[in-house]
């Protein structure tokens, strides 16, 4: 092994919570590829570990690092994996103290002070980490001073002091592309609702930022101002890992792959002209959905379309600045089915204004409009939220005493807080009750059955009836 400037870690969800990994899949932390080929290409020497799948103890990671000697670690910091980020980091300080440890992510962009609580911290990352991170090791190796190093938070003696932002990149078809080879290729792969080929999984970013203004969602990182990459770009990637990776089948990560209909379009023209053979899934937004597009997006391999619903409620669509409406929601769902695409949708329990007659509303509305797969999941603040920096302000969320991981895991443990009307007791019940009426009723179970033409198709209706009767039998601890 030789040895590194810099190890990226993606920390591991707790154990209990690695099986909601799997059932969700568990695709490639794209975010530090994407910081290991810009230092590359500023001729920084990069290692990487995604302990998602490498799963190395603190043992195993602490010899890691005395055979690979790296002068930096950074960790990715997300609000469902910080205990194995904050036990890591320790690590690293044991090893060996002279080493600069680096938080950055989702959870460290929106709360930096919290992410410093734990001393082995020396540096935070705020939002879009290329340029922050390279500046930042100029900065460290010329030992030139972090006054002027935009986008970081550090230590300075007993403070913690907050640079200014960095202005987020005008042109990501400059970046170079992440680096895959650092990725344990074959250990990846996707949720089976997405799941088509059962062969290698790749997946691709081709936008950055989401306009949208819902309340309840997190643009600590890449902020709101939307951002692409051009069709030749996104493109020229795929073919190259199709060719190298041999991946039969992609998600595409954007907030929302349909914004720019002509260049999805254009995108999955190409794909056709090149006679690229993957099939692959993507995020659509219910008013920015057409028939046009549909059509192109399935002549091009794509055969599952997520759409993020959130209530059936127009009530509360309207409460958290969903800008949507349920006809929309009902005419998407319509469109996918005539299209021939999965329709993944997802809804939420228990945010704040819901009642039992709104709860209701949603459950009979997922029924109704009757998608492919829907997820109800248990309302809980995100860090970077415009919902959450309201209730810190008011003292409902106390930062400090907060269990991180229960944020996440929702289908394991109840809500660690009560934020709205129901009572975590409450918001359990609902939750089990929405699944249940969803998926075993008659009519869903015989339309699955009905549809099982392989033996993929088999694993995932298994996999989903697993989930949904564990979670009807667990007993919750309040």
């Amino acid at each position: 092994m030789n040895k590194s400037d810099i190890l990226l870690v993606s920390p591991a969800p707790q154990s209990e919570v690695g099986l909601l990994y799997r059932l969700s899949g568990i695709v490639h932390p794209l975010g530090l590829g994407y910081l290991a080929s810009y230092l590359r290409k500023n001729e920084y020497i990069v290692d990487l570990i995604d302990n998602s799948v490498a799963r190395l103890s603190e043992k195993q990671f602490g010899e890691y690092l005395e055979i690979s000697k790296p002068r930096y670690v950074g960790f990715s910091f997300y609000t469902g994996c910080l205990a194995n980020a904050h036990d890591l980091a320790r690590v690293v300080k044991k090893v060996d103290s002279r080493i600069i440890v680096v938080a950055g992510g989702p959870h460290a962009s929106a709360l930096p002070g919290d992410v410093f609580r734990n001393d082995a911290i020396d540096v935070v990352v705020r939002g879009e980490g290329e340029e922050t991170l390279l500046s930042l090791l100029i900065a460290m190796d010329s030992k030139s001073g972090l006054e002027t190093v935009e986008g970081i938070s550090y230590r300075r003696g007993s403070e913690i002091m907050h640079n200014r932002p960095r202005d987020l990149i005008k042109d990501i078809n400059a970046l170079p592309v992440p680096s895959y080879d650092l990725f344990d290729i074959d250990k990846y792969f996707l949720a089976p609702s997405r799941r088509f080929t059962g062969g290698k999984a790749g997946s691709v970013i081709t936008s950055r930022g989401c306009p949208q203004r819902c309340a309840f969602c997190s643009r600590a990182v890449f902020g709101r101002s939307i951002r692409y990459r051009t069709p030749e770009n996104v493109v020229n990637e795929i073919e190259n890992l199709v060719g190298k990776y041999g991946f039969t089948e992609f998600e595409i990560r954007d907030d929302t792959f349909t914004l720019d209909e002509d260049r999805a379009i254009a995108i999955c023209d190409l794909i056709k002209a090149r006679k690229i053979r993957i099939l692959w899934n993507c995020c659509g937004r219910v008013n920015q959905i057409s028939d046009k597009l549909l059509s192109s997006l399935y002549a091009a391999g794509c055969r599952a379309v997520f759409i993020g619903a959130e209530f059936g409620s127009q009530k509360m669509l309207d409460l958290m600045k969903k800008d949507i409406t349920l006809e929309q929601i009902e005419t998407a769902i319509m469109q996918c089915k005539k299209h021939k695409l999965l329709s993944l949708t997802s809804f939420i329990i228990g945010a704040p204004g819901e009642t039992e007659e709104t709860v209701r509303e949603t459950i009979l509305f997922a029924k109704r409009i009757d998608p492919d797969y829907v997820s109800f999941c248990a309302y809980t603040p995100l860090p970077g939220s415009e919902l959450f920096d309201e209730f810190v302000a008011k003292g409902q969320i106390d930062i400090e005493n907060m269990n991180w991981e229960d944020c996440v895991r929702l289908l394991l443990v109840p809500p660690p807080y009560q934020i709205g009307n129901f009572p975590p007791r409450e918001l359990v019940k609902w939750q089990k009750k929405a699944l249940r009426e969803f998926y075993l009723r008659p009519r869903y179970i015989l339309k699955r059955l009905a549809r099982l033409r392989t033996i993929q198709g088999a694993l995932s209706a298994f996999a989903g009836l697993h989930v949904v009767v564990g979670h009807q039998l667990k007993r919750f601890k309040f």
